[in-house]
C-alpha cells in the first residue's frame, strides 16, 4: 500500500481567500508573518551556476529566519525549494495558474511548500494571470533577488523594493545592462546583507548537498 500525505484536510490545506496590499488572492497553508525575501526569475531555463546560487541563497535566507517566496510562472523552482527545506525555512509559492490548476498540475511542489508550514497562492482560483502574481509575490516581500532584467525586476524598482541580480547571470546580456545601469550584483544572499548572519560555504563534508557539491555553515550571531 501506498503513504502518502493528503494536500487538504478539512482544514489547514482548504483554499481561503483574502486581499493583500489592495489585491484579492486565494491560498492554501499560512501566508508569511516575518520578514520574507523574494527570490524568482521571469527566465524560462537556467543554467546550472545559476540554480546553484538560487540554492545557496534559499538555504542561507531560511537559515537567518527569513520566508522564502518565489514566482511560479512555470511551475516554480526545484533548486529554490530544497534549499529552503534545507534550511527549515517557509516555502510561499505564488502562482500564476489558477490555484486549482496549480493542485492538479504541480502536485508535488504544492505538498512540499506546505510541509514547510507555507503557502500556496494565486490571484485566482480559477485562470491565469501573470502581471496579478508578479505584483502579489512583490507585496508579501521586503527585497528581491533575481536573475536579471525583466518584468519582475522592473516591477519592483517601480514599487521602490530593494532588487539585486546573481552573478551567474551576469552570462546574460539582460542582467549585464541591469548591473551597468546600476543594480547590485550579488552571489548569494548572504553577500545582499551589510551583516549576513549565515554564510554557507563549499566544504566536502558539509552537512548541506546540491547535487555533487557539499556546503557548511558559518554563523555569525
Amino acid at each position: 500500500m501506498e503513504s502518502y500525505i493528503p494536500l487538504v484536510d478539512d482544514g489547514f490545506n482548504a483554499i481561503r481567500e483574502t486581499n493583500v496590499s489592495g489585491l484579492d488572492l486565494c491560498y492554501m497553508g499560512s501566508l508569511p508573518s516575518g520578514p520574507s525575501i523574494l527570490i524568482g526569475t521571469t527566465a524560462r531555463y537556467l543554467m546550472h551556476e545559476e540554480r546553484r546560487a538560487i540554492y545557496i541563497s534559499a538555504l542561507e535566507a531560511a537559515l537567518s529566519g527569513f520566508g522564502i517566496v518565489t514566482l511560479a510562472l512555470s511551475g516554480g523552482l526545484f533548486s529554490l525549494i530544497k534549499g529552503a527545506e534545507d534550511g527549515g525555512g517557509r516555502i510561499h509559492i505564488v502562482t500564476a495558474e489558477g490555484l486549482d490548476d496549480y493542485r492538479r498540475k504541480r502536485e508535488e511542489r504544492m505538498r512540499r511548500a506546505l510541509l514547510t508550514g507555507g503557502s500556496v497562492i494565486s490571484p485566482f482560483r480559477h485562470g491565469y494571470g501573470k502581471d496579478e502574481a508578479i505584483e502579489v509575490s512583490l507585496s508579501l516581500s521586503s527585497a528581491l533577488i533575481t536573475t536579471g532584467c525583466g518584468r519582475l525586476m522592473q516591477s519592483a524598482l517601480d514599487n521602490g523594493i530593494d532588487t539585486a541580480i546573481l552573478r551567474p547571470s551576469l552570462a546574460r546580456s539582460a542582467a549585464r545592462k541591469a548591473a551597468e545601469q546600476g543594480a547590485p550584483v550579488i552571489d548569494t544572499f548572504s553577500s545582499f546583507l551589510a551583516f549576513p548572519s549565515r554564510i554557507a560555504y563549499p566544504d566536502e563534508n558539509g552537512e548541506y548537498r546540491f547535487g555533487t557539491e557539499r556546503f557548511g555553515i558559518i554563523s555569525l550571531k
